[in-house]
């Protein structure tokens, strides 16, 4: 999700977009890649019934106000005062949520203008459990700049670090290590196509990490 913004962030300013980037916990790393950047970054918590939120989107004035599972029903009052149209990205699926925050959300998604999955897997919870008008909803995977993490050296250098021969199949995937990215999927159905030679490489970070 941090990378998904910081990469949008800085495409939208790279074509002459005046971007800002609002966080209502801690900026994290993103304070310094953002800075690096010169997008301006923000931290703002929502403050009671969403106060704060609202006044900073007051103050900042956005043409669009675009949402990443931050306080969502807080985050479109603020922006309906500040006269911007909502978007919502949904990157997963909540856990526990109860009947109140299920209220809120679907409070939350009448006053949105667009619904953005990042997987059709994500359509049945939008639309049937929060009730989102499906005109409003729309699919957009997550892109990669693979340019960003080409290997400064020779690929062959890399496998060799990794003990893998220079000409053996690699399949891998780059996530947080984490139950819903199901890493284990992919390990079954490399197991299951018997293919020889073939390598799996997990990169990421997360409770899963052995």
């Amino acid at each position: 999700m941090e990378r998904m913004t910081l990469d949008l962030s800085r495409t939208l300013a790279r074509r002459g977009d005046l971007v800002s980037i609002t966080c209502t916990d801690t900026a994290g790393y993103l304070a310094g890649v953002a800075h690096r950047d010169g997008i301006p970054l923000h931290v703002v918590p929502p403050g009671r019934g969403g106060r704060g939120l609202l006044r900073h989107l007051r103050e900042l004035r956005p043409d669009v106000v675009h949402l990443h599972m931050a306080p969502w029903l807080k985050t479109a009052l603020g922006a309906r005062a500040a006269g911007a149209p909502l978007v919502t990205t949904l990157h997963g699926v909540p856990e526990n949520v109860g009947p109140m925050g299920l209220r809120s959300m679907r409070l939350a998604a009448r006053a949105t203008r667009h619904v953005v999955l990042v997987a059709d897997s994500l359509s049945e919870w939008a639309l049937e459990r929060l009730r989102v008008a499906e005109h409003k909803v729309c699919t957009i995977l997550n892109g990669i700049d693979v340019e960003e993490y080409a290997p400064d050296g020779p690929a062959r250098d890399l496998r060799g670090e990794l003990g893998i021969a220079g000409e053996a199949m690699i399949v891998g995937t780059v996530a947080r290590l984490a139950p819903v990215k199901n890493q284990q999927l992919l390990i079954r159905a490399v197991a299951e196509s018997r293919l020889p030679g073939v390598h799996v490489v997990l990169v990421g970070e997360g409770e899963c990490r052995a």
